[in-house]
Order: C-alpha cells, then sequence, then structure tokens
C-alpha cells in the first residue's frame, strides 16, 4: 500500500510539473486574447487586458494583472465602467489535491468603479441584452424516510487576505439626481478555511467624509442550518458612529437581534449626502441606545434610550419597511423637545414699524409628512415652540398618506397638557397631501394665565387675570407668513380678577372738568392725562369677555366687555396679526354714583372713549379725540338748535309785550353765551 501511495504522488507531481512547462510554453499574446475574448463575452462588453499579465503554477497558482478596462455601452457619461492598475491572485496548490480552495491573497489597487443610472432607467452595471436564466431543477428526491436529501457539502474554502487599495466608486442618477463618490477606499478582508468566520477591515472617503469600517461575521456555516452567527459592526466617521453586537439568524441579512448604538449629526449628513431638506431644518446631533430583533424590513426597537440635541427620550418603536411607505408605531416619552431650530427663523417679529411681515416666508418642513405612516403615542415632561411651553402633556398622533393628526385630551381626560399656567385639550389636523397644505387647530384650556398667553402670542404684557380660552382655527400656506394671511375661525376668552396695564380709565373718566378748562384755554396737552395712561397706570376688572373673529389674518373684536366696581367698559376693534399691529376703541359707561360729587365723569356727563393702537408689543393709548369731538359737535348742535328756538320764541314774545330793557343783552350775546353752555355743560 505504501509503495502504491508512493508510486501515484510521484506520477502526480510529474503530471504538475509537465503542465508548468506547457503553461510556460504558451505565448503571453496568446491567452490574453484567449482571456479578454472569454471576460468580453461574459460581460457582453469590450474587455481590454491593458497592462503585463503573468501567470505561475508553482509553488502556487499565481496571476497577475498590471491593468484592466471594462467598457460601458453607448449612451454613458464614462467611457468605462471599470478600470484598475495591478490585479494580483495567489491560489496555494496542495489543499487543491483535497478538494480544497485556499486562496493565499487576492489584491486590488487603484481601481475606479463607475455606475450610472441613465434617465430611462438603463444602467451600465446589466447587459442590455442579457436574459433571466431559467434556475436549475434543484428539486430533491425524498429518501424512504420521506425526508428531502441535503446535497452532499464537500471540501472547504479560505482566503487567507483580500485587500483594496486607492479603489474610487462613483453613483450618477439621473432619475433620482443623486451624486456619489466613494474615493480612497482601502480594505482587507479575510474568510477563515471552512468558511468558519469572515472579517473586514476598511476605510475610505464618502461624499468628502473620512470614515472607518471594521466587520466580522462567525461562524458562517451555521446561517446555512438555520442557527445564528455572530454579527460584529462598527463604523466610525464624523457625522455617523453606529455599533452593533449580536446575532445574525439568517443569510442574506435576515433576522437580527442585538444591542445597537447609534450617533449621528443629521445636518452634516445631510449636507454631505446632498439632501434636499435644508440642514438648518435638522437636528445638530442623535444618539440611540436600543436592544434591535427583527428582519431588516420589519424589525423593532426596544429598551430604546436617545438624545435628539437636548431631548431624551425612552420607549418603543416599530418600523415596517414591507410597503411603499414605512409605517412606524411606537410609545415614546420625552423629558423635553425644543421644535424652534427645525422652523429655522420662523417666529421672530419684524422690527417696529418696518411695515415687513413678521412671520417668516421660508418653507415650513410639510413635505416630510408623505415620508411614512405613523401611530404614536408620545408623552412629554416639556414641549418648546418659540415662547409656547407645554408640561405634562400626552399625545395621540396618527400620519397617514401625508395627513398628521395630534390629539391631546379627551372628555374623559380634560387634561391633555398645562399651558400658560392651565389646563389644555386640543386637535391639531395637517393635510399635507395638498398642493397647498391646510391646518386646524382646536383648543380649549381654563384656569389660564391671560398675561402668559398674552405674552406669547402676542408678544404683550398689559394684561393679567385667570380664565377660560378657546379657539378653532384654520389656515392654508407652505409658510408661517401664509398661513397667519390666511389664517380664520373664531376665539374667546372670559377671565376674572385681573388687571389692563397702561391705563386707567376710572381716573381718565375723572379728568373732565380739567379737559373743560383746557378746552377753553385752547391750551390742552398730553399732561392732562399723563398720570392716567403708561407705565404705572392700570385698571382693576372683575370680569372681561371678549369674542374675537379671525378672517384672512385680521381677528375683528366683536365684543369687548370689561367690568369693575365702578365702571364698565365695552369695546370693539381689530388686530392685525401679519404686521402685528391692533386698533381698539373702549367706551367706558358709569356704573354707580361716586361719592365725592366734587368729581366729573366726564365732559358734560359723557365718560372720556379710549384708543388703544399701533404696534401690539408696545400700543400708544389716549382719549378717543375723534370720538370726543363728534360727541361734543352732535351734542353742541342739538343745544344750539334748542336754545335757538326757545330764544326765538322768547324774542316773538317780548316784541309783542313792547318790552325792551336797556341793559338786557343782546341776540347775538344770548346765543353765544347759550353755545358756550351747551359745549360745556353748563
Amino acid at each position: 500500500m505504501v509503495r502504491l501511495l508512493l508510486i501515484l504522488v510521484s506520477l502526480l507531481f510529474v503530471i504538475i510539473l509537465a503542465f508548468m512547462f506547457v503553461v510556460i510554453s504558451i505565448p503571453e499574446r496568446t491567452y490574453r486574447e484567449q482571456v479578454e475574448k472569454a471576460a468580453s463575452q461574459a460581460l457582453d462588453r469590450p474587455v481590454t487586458l491593458t497592462g503585463k499579465t503573468s501567470l505561475s503554477l508553482f509553488p502556487e497558482i499565481a496571476v497577475s494583472v498590471d491593468g484592466l478596462k471594462v467598457a460601458n455601452p453607448d449612451g454613458f457619461n464614462a467611457p468605462y465602467l471599470l478600470e484598475t492598475g495591478t490585479a494580483k491572485a495567489r491560489i496555494k496548490l496542495w489543499p487543491l489535491i483535497d478538494r480544497r480552495v485556499e486562496v493565499a491573497e487576492v489584491s486590488l489597487s487603484d481601481a475606479s468603479i463607475h455606475l450610472e443610472r441613465l434617465a430611462n432607467g438603463q444602467t451600465n452595471w446589466t447587459s442590455p441584452t442579457s436574459t433571466v436564466a431559467t434556475p436549475p431543477d434543484n428539486t430533491e428526491t425524498p429518501d424512504n424516510t420521506g425526508s428531502s436529501r441535503s446535497p452532499a457539502q464537500t471540501g472547504s474554502a479560505a482566503i487567507n487576505r483580500a485587500t483594496l487599495s486607492n479603489c474610487q466608486i462613483r453613483y450618477i442618477d439621473h432619475v433620482d439626481g443623486l451624486d456619489y463618490s466613494l474615493t480612497n477606499f482601502n480594505a482587507d478582508a479575510r474568510l477563515r478555511a471552512g468558511l468558519e468566520a469572515f472579517s473586514l477591515i476598511g476605510s475610505g472617503t464618502l461624499q468628502g467624509i473620512d470614515f472607518a469600517i471594521d466587520l466580522s461575521l462567525d461562524p458562517i456555516p451555521a446561517l446555512i442550518t438555520g442557527r445564528p452567527a455572530a454579527l460584529s459592526l462598527r463604523l466610525q466617521s464624523v457625522p455617523a458612529n453606529i455599533t452593533f453586537d449580536g446575532k445574525l439568524n439568517e443569510p442574506e441579512l435576515g433576522y437580527l437581534d442585538g444591542e445597537l448604538s447609534i450617533g449621528l449629526k443629521p445636518n452634516v449628513l445631510a449636507a454631505a449626502l446632498t439632501m434636499e431638506q435644508p440642514p438648518s431644518a435638522l437636528p445638530q446631533a442623535f444618539n440611540l441606545l436600543s436592544t434591535v430583533s427583527g428582519s431588516a424590513e420589519n424589525f423593532e426597537f426596544s429598551s430604546m434610550l436617545f438624545d435628539l440635541d437636548t431631548t431624551r427620550g425612552t420607549g418603543t418603536l416599530n418600523i415596517d419597511l414591507r410597503t411603499d411607505r414605512p409605517t412606524i408605531r411606537g410609545d415614546l416619552h420625552l423629558n423635553q423637545l425644543d421644535l424652534t431650530p427645525y422652523l429655522g427663523n420662523s417666529t421672530g417679529p419684524a422690527a417696529a414699524g418696518s411695515g415687513s411681515s413678521a412671520w417668516s416666508d421660508v418653507a415650513l418642513p410639510f413635505d416630510s409628512l408623505a415620508l411614512a405612516n405613523a401611530a404614536l403615542a408620545i408623552s412629554f415632561d416639556l414641549l418648546v415652540l418659540d415662547q409656547i411651553r407645554l408640561t405634562n402633556g400626552r399625545l395621540a398622533s396618527t400620519l397617514d398618506n401625508g395627513r398628521l393628526t395630534l390629539m391631546s385630551g379627551t372628555e374623559a381626560d380634560t387634561t391633555g397638557f398645562r399651558a400658560f399656567g392651565g389646563e389644555w385639550t386640543s386637535r391639531l389636523y395637517i393635510d399635507a397631501a395638498r398642493s397647498n397644505p391646510t391646518v386646524n387647530l382646536r383648543a380649549s384650556g381654563r384656569n389660564i394665565n391671560a398675561n402668559q398667553l398674552a405674552g406669547a402670542f402676542l408678544d404683550y404684557r398689559g394684561i393679567s387675570g385667570t380664565g377660560e380660552f378657546s379657539m378653532d382655527l384654520n389656515a392654508s400656506g407652505t409658510s408661517l407668513d401664509r398661513l397667519i394671511s390666511r389664517l380664520n375661525g373664531s376665539a374667546k376668552a372670559k377671565l376674572a380678577n385681573g388687571k389692563l396695564s397702561g391705563i386707567n380709565i376710572t381716573q381718565l373718566v375723572h379728568t373732565g372738568d380739567d379737559l373743560i378748562t383746557a378746552l377753553r384755554s385752547g391750551s390742552l396737552d398730553s399732561s392732562l392725562i399723563a398720570s392716567a395712561i403708561g407705565r404705572g397706570s392700570e385698571n382693576d376688572f372683575t370680569s372681561l369677555l371678549t369674542r374675537l373673529r379671525l378672517d384672512n389674518g385680521t381677528a375683528h373684536i366683536s365684543n369687548l366687555y370689561l367690568v369693575n366696581p365702578a365702571l364698565s367698559v365695552s369695546g370693539t376693534g381689530s388686530i392685525d396679526l401679519k404686521s402685528e399691529r391692533l386698533d381698539i376703541r373702549l367706551q367706558p359707561t358709569l356704573r354707580r354714583q361716586q361719592a365725592d360729587q366734587n368729581i366729573s365723569l366726564g365732559l358734560g356727563g359723557t365718560p372720556i372713549p379710549v384708543r388703544i393702537r399701533g404696534d401690539w408689543a408696545s400700543p400708544q393709548i389716549s382719549p378717543d379725540l375723534d370720538i370726543i369731538e363728534t360727541q361734543f359737535r352732535d351734542r353742541a348742535a342739538d343745544r344750539l338748535t334748542s336754545e335757538l328756538q326757545s330764544l326765538l320764541s322768547r324774542r316773538s314774545s317780548d316784541s309783542r309785550d313792547g318790552e325792551t330793557g336797556s341793559d338786557s343783552e343782546s341776540p347775538e350775546e344770548a346765543i353765544l353765551n347759550t353755545a358756550i353752555g351747551a359745549l360745556f355743560g353748563r
């Protein structure tokens, strides 16, 4: 037996030497042409070996090509699909006898790959004349026991080392308008004998961003038999750091189960990938720690801990990618979420008196509502939008084909969230499926602090009190400026036990005598009302009721009613939300006789009306002289007519009696004195 083995080994050795001699004797030009022809037929496009080639068979099979080009079909920008520098492969000879393939080394340097998709959908990496091959019949013949026979697994393979050096890949998509570039890509991959483990270490630059990757999968045969294999991934770069340690239960990226860590800078990543959404509207940082399980098309995050800028949250999330539009379901809790930065400079008011709109015309990210469907329950400790702060809230949100509904509070649970010192329920509906998105907001609150509410929405701090608010508003537009310009609906407020700052209506009414004197002498100036109007002046009220009707960004005050123990005040006017200006007229009415009879309540018994107008952040408050003038003119005309009729009647009577006194006033003097008396209430 030993002698036979020696003879067989000697014969095999002679055959190998003879084969090597034949190969060495073949001219390089001959096998170059054969290789180019075979490769061109396989790829259905010209393949050219441009550099020196070499082939050796001992002590291992070694192939080296100094240059290779694979041409692109007609119609593509780049002339070549693939251009390489030096390509080498070394296969160990002796393991082949034992039906084992052991690659000592495969290396490729200075390769350039150009991938392109034309506007008609054609790609350069698929052959336009290729056909779909009929798969072979792999039906297994059952054995006598009825179980299927597994194909025999013989031999093994190993790649001791596979390297890429300074490779470039560019992808251009004329359909979606994409242009990605991977440069200076270097990689070192290893596959242990028997496919026991695979590892890859690499680095490169994607869209100008340097990255490094470390991937390992062990053992690969477990996947073939349906058992889990350990998967480890490390991806490091400036905008993204991703780590995964867990198991892969199926081949071809099947069922995953493990611990995931993600650190992103979305604005930097979006800028690098040339996404359409402005980087300024994206978060600055996102971090996630979670257990992830599921397939690549339907996976779930559990035990989540995440940070979004200053927001920290927990919860569970399921993402289903099996449909055209991803579906997201989950239950999240946020400690705080500040939405202000993601809307850009959208809420800052314009300079007072600038005449420009106080609202941004930057397009709001309504398009993002069409990216996915969702059903999320979100609770939060604090939600911030500019000066609006919502606390201790819970939202039930649904997103269906670009239509967003946010519900907070129900009939059973009347506190959806807290804001401005009180409790609120609300419903927000945004329909972004329209070409011109529409927004509808219904909200009602109780125990609301009027000072906080007016300060947040109107930047006005001149009112205080606690009460109820309700609103039903709708608008359409793509920016805050357009939404405010097309804001319609109604609002109502009912306050109790508050103050209106900047004016003391009671004291203003009591300035009648001084104003009469000033009008007589022609010396009317602002000093007469300085103590009643301005900083430090305020007017108490026991109740205040107002109703607003909004029409294309202008709030019309149809009913404003203020009551205090001394008088009541009714008012009308308008508030222009677009330009942040107001014009309100207040008409005080005496409610009870004052104890001090020496105080005159108004001019000739008529209370002084008040006008509030200008920028709502710093309105001008003054007596409404237009109305005063009209009232006095009407009253004077009535009194003059009455007095003239009386005087003429007396003169007619005196003439008949023939009585004339030398010291009596003339008719002209009598008319003048009567007019003055009528004008000033004498």
